[in-house]
């Protein structure tokens, strides 16, 4: 079973009231306005800073949306393991996927935010790298109902088609999730994950009988 430790440290963890107080602000502003409005005197503006704190604490409006983007992934990677953390019964973690699904998919504010800065974390390769690795995480997750076996049995088909499968249900839930935000009146989550559960339950199963051969 893969870890429940996050691949990386929380970034919010150590900063001050105030610090957190500018990401939230940073985050809501992002939300509203997108990067044209993301400005020192803007994010000082929402927060109530001056904007000297923001370069105290971040550098400047880079670093600051550096830890945006970090908390972002973590926030997302948190929610999923609380979702799925205490699902031990196997016939219910097609269900479990889906209502975890459906509770990160409906965080428009986070997904709003998330298709802005997309194409900056691109184009950065740190960031890049960072979110790559809380994405493998992430796929971990879906891989945990899959039974041990010993590690001479452990097939490299059968990891691939397992990992294959986590990553189909990871683009499901950012795919509605962007749909929900460009057409919010004609996109269903509720009933698009409750269907994604009946499909998925299937693939689980042959996935798992094909690990227990």
């Amino acid at each position: 079973m893969p870890s429940s430790e996050f691949p990386v440290d929380d970034p919010l963890a150590d900063l001050a009231p105030v610090a957190r107080k500018i990401v939230d602000a940073a985050t809501h502003l992002i939300a509203r306005a997108g990067l044209k409005g993301f400005t020192l005197t803007a994010v000082a503006a929402e927060a109530g800073v001056y904007a000297d704190s923001i370069r105290y604490y971040f550098g400047g409006i880079g670093g600051l949306l550096e830890t945006i983007v970090s908390s972002l992934s973590h926030v997302t990677s948190f929610r999923a393991l609380e979702s799925l953390g205490a699902i031990d019964e196997r016939g219910r973690r097609s269900q479990a996927l889906a209502e975890a699904g459906l509770d990160v998919a409906e965080e428009e504010e986070q997904y709003r935010v998330f298709w802005e800065v997309v194409p900056r974390v691109l184009g950065d390769e740190v960031l890049r790298k960072r979110m790559a690795k809380e994405y493998e995480w992430y796929r971990e997750l879906y891989l945990r109902d899959f039974p041990e076996r010993p590690t001479e049995l452990r097939q490299v088909p059968d990891q691939e088609r397992a990992r294959t499968l986590s990553s189909l249900m990871v683009a499901i839930i950012d795919g509605l999730a962007l749909q929900k935000s460009l057409d919010p009146d004609h996109v269903d989550l509720g009933a698009a994950f409750a269907m994604w559960a009946e499909i998925v339950a299937p693939a689980l199963e042959r996935e798992l009988a094909l690990h227990s051969q």
